[in-house]
């Protein structure tokens, strides 16, 4: 858990009350170390030092707040202004003053997003650079890979285990029969009880893929109307452009690779094997020889770097690695079967 989230939690906790599972996540990082508590408890004496700004326009403090943030920005950023609250919601509108002040004493335009462009009804997960491990309110588990969001309502596990994920994840989800976990991967919507599956729907690929490594899951889309049952080492993708959904012949061996560290290829086309290989390293890769792209490859990879896999490839198939960029590669030439 980052410490910025820490603070999202307290900023909220200090003019409203927390929801269950905000709580155990504090409670769960004040525990875990010395530091960690020593961290909370000099925040909250910040925070608790910081004006509500009572006789003050609402909408100039908010202003006022941006403005300085994006002042150290390169590029400036649009200053949005919340309208001025009427007297029957008055201790919000002390709690939105006091979020803007925040912004200006941390420095950062993230509040912004997360505080003032979220409802407060949600709780987010969101990773940058790096992946992070999450345990919910239910016990289970959740490994959310980088440049992705998990957003959960409040009131999850209350009656339905139920929440939206843009990017990709790996779920370990607790066995509770009397309530469902649903996971929401834009057009597609992923409903099990108790299993470990991977969920990819990042917007950059053409579709969204999910593999199940233990239990069974149900994957079904309103937009192709139709829904797979898969089992363990089984996987599905539904194309963003048809609209449909389809089980695949084979599962994806390498879809939680990107947590695993490792890549394996059993007797599959080279083609396969790129494609595997361009989503593990988020790289690039042509082959010029496009005869070669059916011939059948093994190998197995344990924590490698995109250089040991393409040379490793290039002794089997005779090619020449031609580096076109930081993540462009070109294999030139080549000999299959």
């Amino acid at each position: 858990m980052t410490e910025y989230k820490i603070i999202e939690i307290l900023m909220k906790e200090a003019h409203t009350e927390l929801s269950q599972e905000e709580r155990r996540l504090l409670d769960q990082f004040r525990a875990e170390s010395a530091d960690n508590a020593a961290f909370v408890e000099e925040n909250i004496q910040i925070l608790n030092n910081m004006p509500t700004y009572d006789n003050m326009d609402l909408e100039f403090v908010v202003e006022e707040a941006l403005t300085k943030v994006n002042n150290k920005k390169e590029t400036p950023s649009k200053v949005v202004s919340l309208p001025r609250a009427t007297s029957a919601v008055e201790k919000k509108t002390k709690y939105f003053a006091w979020l803007a002040a925040a912004v200006v004493v941390f420095g950062l335009s993230t509040f912004i997003y997360n505080f003032l462009g979220h409802s407060s009804d949600t709780m987010v997960y969101s990773t940058d650079s790096d992946m992070e491990s999450f345990l919910l309110s239910d016990g289970s588990e959740v490994l959310l890979n980088k440049n992705s969001t998990l957003t959960l309502s409040n009131e999850f596990g209350d009656q339905l285990r139920e929440m939206q994920l843009e990017g990709e994840a790996y779920f370990k989800v607790k066995n509770m029969d009397d309530q469902p976990f649903i996971v929401n991967a834009g057009l597609v919507k992923v409903e099990v009880v108790g299993t470990q599956f991977n969920v990819n729907n990042r917007q950059s690929n053409k579709a969204i893929a999910v593999f199940v490594n233990e239990g069974k899951v149900k994957v079904s889309s309103s937009k192709s109307r139709t829904k797979v049952l898969l089992s363990a080492n089984e996987s599905c993708q539904f194309d963003k452009q048809t609209n449909t959904l389809v089980k695949a012949e084979a599962g994806q061996s390498n879809a939680t690779s990107w947590f695993s560290k490792n890549l394996s290829f059993n007797n599959v086309p080279l083609g396969s094997a790129i494609e595997d290989i361009e989503a593990h390293f988020d790289i690039d890769v042509s082959v010029d020889k496009v005869s070669c792209l059916d011939s059948l490859y093994t190998s197995l990879f344990n924590d490698p770097n995109a250089d040991e896999v393409l040379k490793t490839i290039s002794s089997v198939f005779d090619f020449q690695i031609i580096q076109k960029g930081d993540k462009s590669y070109q294999l030139a030439g080549g000999k299959c079967e």
